[in-house]
């Protein structure tokens, strides 16, 4: 991997899977998914990071920590229905967002694997109705480190 590429790799990922990749912050991302028309089997990976690279004595770079933000989510559940404000957050929790946890972990685990990177302070939200288009996801705070 190069450095400074992960939003690369991240969409590249998204590609590979058949995954819809928003990224950059909130606006950019809510922009792109109010022009695209979601269908029920459709998940949809964001991302959002920072680059830290941290330099040796030589002026070398010996890593590169990655912090911000990925998330996978989807707009209808198994059966069609469309997330909106009338749910429980039980309802979300049954019919999406225990799924896209455990999808989220193994996509963490996958890019790290791929990639040789390590996640650090991973921290996973839950994040309802986002966006204009009422998207649920599952999203992750987290650093993923890049060595030399």
């Amino acid at each position: 991997m190069n450095y400074f590429d992960l939003i690369g790799i991240i969409s590249r990922y998204a590609t590979e899977k058949g995954y819809y990749f928003l990224s950059g912050d909130n606006f950019y991302q809510n922009y792109e998914a109010s022009k695209e028309s979601f269908d029920k089997e459709q998940l949809i990976l964001s991302a959002d990071f920072n680059a830290v690279p941290i330099f040796n004595i030589g002026s070398k770079i010996n890593q590169v920590n990655y912090t911000g933000a990925l998330a996978i989510g989807r707009k209808f559940d198994s059966n069609g229905t469309p997330a909106n404000l009338d749910e429980t957050f039980l309802q979300k929790y049954t019919t999406r967002l225990l799924e896209l946890s455990t999808i989220l972990a193994t996509i963490i685990s996958e890019i790290c694997c791929q990639n040789e990177l390590q996640a650090t302070g991973v921290a996973f939200n839950l994040e309802l109705n986002k966006f204009d288009e009422n998207i649920d996801f599952v999203g992750a705070q987290i650093t993923f480190i890049q060595y030399s």
